[in-house]
């Protein structure tokens, strides 16, 4: 696996680095219209050829101009843009800039809201026009290379609503927002002030990256009327399009000037997906200085497990970190280390045997291939979560935590964000105040017409798109000293959810939170994540994918991937149960996901509705008596309780979720007609419900999983301060067993 990683890798890059160019060819198009009632614009492309003619080095045949004819424009447009498209190879550039009018697309005669197309016209009369929206997604799919948009019309940003799935990178340069216009040819249009822009930046840079551009050109001294808008179309490769002179480089000297080795550290194993991002990563970021590039060596987490088990004393460390450990858990590491090898001995054996296979015996080859490294992920995984438990237990007190985070061979573990959240839970000062901001600032206002929207979507002009989870309270039955409490375990918890984690942690980072005492809430404030292409990405809970009536059938997750859900918030919640934090909150409404149009993103289900997420060493204040929660609820903690919140709690509500997650329905409906069951009844129904339905549907380690999360047979009579031997059994006798059924594809 190693091997064929490092071949791929050196595969993909070599030769990537060309001591010339980016592109080994780029070729031009500029688009205006026959007779059109600004010559300007014909004086435009002029300055555009003169521009790559003489400063950027394009060959002369490579520069194309099209007048778009008043008869027949559409056809005539399409078999131009065909043909412009045709034999440009991969490593090729085409750049299409038209200067003309933008037409508004509403001549429908009808005063329907629709989204307004990319539509170009003669003139702002009732003079020809052509569709460009119909051309565009032809171009997008079929184009081999790289395409760079520059359109300088009114409505320009309309082209960016065409947009399908292509292997090349696509990026468009609008003059204008979608409701905008722009000024004539002269001066202060924006072909004009983007020339002077190209010229200054290729004197002082010798290339220019179009967003760099973008950059310039949105800046007030640039001149524009308007601000110009950049769309990345289509990723492509992700390395971003860059224009330069051609011809002109130095070829690069056989020998490299220098060698630089640098290690790259990654949080999860390096399989598919990860080997993919970083792919991406260098290829969209690498610097032009870097003539070449070779992967010499896979380092992998057991690696790295094994060297903090066998650390030696030495003078430096005379008592290494696993050397502090009691003794059960160094023994245990040790046992998982023996399991592990004899793994690795069976991986051994597997590679020895004969290369000469029939087709039957190839499949059985893959079959044990496969299962062998699954076995060792999960022997691998297995050591790391035992060293992670039984230091993060050790650690009790802040200096043992510090002195854990500063260790070397511990940072190699990747638990260091798990130290950090305890760490803030042993904080004394109340953390996250500098986060505090008020709404008004945020530049939003309440819409929510009287209701109580657990979150919401908005658009800021600082932030961009965000998440708000409103936490609310009530005024009449809270004291100032309680709202206080409650105002720092906000504060609090914005902190520790703003701080950098794995995404084992499966929640969204926070960026700032406020008070609205109007509205009696607390607003947290997240980053939304990027869903496929999609900028408008909406949020979708689990309860409502269960729901038949909101979610079409199409866009429900199969069964792997029901498995995987449920696998990764139990994981979740045993990683904020390590760092001592419980939630006291987990329903299937409290788990969401993002979509855009086309699909749900169901590899990545997110946590919410921390109870302000109260330390475990906490008292809580007593839950309303609310249907739709007293569900998830363990019966001890329902209507009034007094008895302390205790991770126990937590796994109840867990249990409860994962038999809506194996029904596929949501827990309130099996009492849809019984509102006035007691708290113990209603534990009993569920346990019945999961006892006789759930094998059915998912198999008998799930139900076994579920039943004990609900029942609370996880076999702890004793536990330690830290409650690692309740984690270590929920990771043995839960997550193990649902895990399974993340392999039955």
């Amino acid at each position: 696996m190693d091997v064929d990683f490092m071949e791929r890798f050196n595969s993909k890059f070599k030769g990537v680095f060309r001591p010339e160019n980016d592109y080994a060819e780029v070729y031009v198009l500029l688009l205006y219209w026959h007779d059109a009632c600004f010559s300007g614009f014909k004086q435009e492309a002029d300055a555009l050829q003169e521009l790559f003619e003489a400063d950027f080095n394009y060959p002369r045949d490579h520069i194309i101009r099209f007048e778009i004819p008043l008869k027949q424009s559409q056809i005539a447009l399409e078999a131009t843009i065909y043909n412009f498209m045709l034999d440009k190879s991969q490593d090729s550039l085409l750049i299409i800039h038209y200067g003309g009018h933008g037409d508004a697309d509403n001549d429908d005669g009808t005063n329907i809201q629709r989204p307004r197309l990319a539509v170009w016209g003669n003139s702002t009369a009732d003079g020809p026009t052509v569709a460009w929206h119909k051309i565009q997604p032809r171009l997008l799919t079929e184009a081999d290379a790289d395409v760079l948009l520059i359109f300088d019309c009114c409505y320009a940003a309309s082209a960016a609503r065409e947009r399908t799935k292509a292997k090349n990178r696509v990026e468009l340069l609008a003059a204008a927002p979608m409701k905008c216009q722009t000024p004539p040819p002269g001066p202060y249009s924006f072909t004009s002030i983007m020339i002077r822009e190209l010229k200054s930046l290729l004197s002082v840079r010798g290339a220019i990256i179009i967003s760099e551009l973008h950059c310039h050109l949105a800046k007030q001294q640039s001149g524009l009327f308007d601000t110009a808008v950049l769309f990345e179309l289509q990723r492509g490769s992700g390395r971003n399009i860059r224009l330069e002179r051609l011809g002109t480089r130095q070829p690069s000297p056989t020998h490299p000037a220098s060698s630089l080795t640098f290690r790259v550290l990654t949080r999860k194993p390096l399989d598919e997906d990860v080997f993919r991002d970083i792919i991406d990563w260098i290829d969209k970021l690498c610097p032009r200085v870097i003539s070449e590039l070779a992967m010499e060596k896979v380092y992998h987490t057991r690696e790295k497990l094994r060297e903090f088990v066998q650390e030696e004393p030495s003078e430096d460390i005379p008592r290494p970190m696993f050397q502090q450990l009691p003794e059960n858990a160094r023994q245990e590491a040790l046992d998982l280390c023996q399991e592990l090898d004899v793994v690795l001995e069976g991986g051994a054996a597997l590679s020895r045997l004969p290369l000469t296979f029939t087709p039957d015996t190839s499949r059985d080859y893959e079959d044990m291939a496969r299962k062998f490294f699954i076995e060792l992920g999960s022997k691998v995984e297995a050591l790391r979560k035992s060293l992670e438990r039984n230091i993060v237990a050790n650690c009790d007190e802040r200096e043992s935590l510090t002195h854990a985070m500063n260790d070397e061979k511990v940072q190699g573990l990747g638990i260091d964000d798990t130290l950090r959240m305890k760490d803030i839970l042993l904080d004394p000062i109340v953390a996250g105040k500098t986060m505090k901001v008020e709404s008004q600032e945020l530049g939003f206002r309440d819409s929510s017409g009287g209701k109580h929207p657990q979150f919401v979507q908005r658009d800021l002009d600082q932030l961009g798109r965000v998440f708000v989870e409103y936490k609310y309270y009530n005024p009449s039955e809270n004291s100032d000293a309680a709202r206080r409490m409650t105002s720092d375990r906000v504060s609090k918890l914005a902190k520790v959810l703003g701080e950098p984690k794995s995404k084992d942690f499966q929640t969204l980072h926070c960026l700032q939170w406020f008070h609205e005492p109007e509205h009696c809430r607390f607003g947290l404030v997240f980053k939304t994540p990027a869903v496929s292409n999609s900028t408008q990405s909406t949020i979708v809970t689990l309860q409502d994918v269960m729901d038949p009536k909101k979610t079409r059938t199409k866009f429900r997750p199969n069964l792997e991937q029901r498995f995987d859900i449920a696998w990764r918030i139990g994981q979740a919640v045993r990683k904020w149960h390590l760092a001592g934090w419980v939630h006291q909150g987990i329903s299937s409404r409290n788990i969401f996901f993002f979509s855009d149009c086309e699909s749900i993103d169901y590899a990545r289900p997110y946590l919410c509705g921390f109870e302000c997420s109260r330390p475990s060493a906490e008292k809580s204040y007593p839950r309303s008596e609310d249907m739709a929660r007293d569900v998830y609820q363990h019966p001890d903690r329902q209507g009034a309780p007094n008895i302390q919140f205790q991770r126990v709690h937590d796994l109840y509500s867990f249990g409860v979720l994962l038999l809506e997650i194996g029904l596929w329905q949501p827990a309130l409906k099996i009492f849809e007609d019984r509102i006035d069951i007691t708290a113990g009844d209603m534990k009993k129904e569920l346990i019945r419900h999961c006892e006789t339905r759930l094998a059915y549907w998912m198999g008998t380690n799930y139900q076994s999983a579920a039943s004990i999360c609900l029942r609370g047979f996880f076999g702890i009579d004793v536990d330690d301060s830290a409650h690692s031997r309740l984690s270590k059994a929920f990771d043995t006798l839960v997550l193990q067993k649902i895990e399974c059924g993340k392999h039955l594809g």
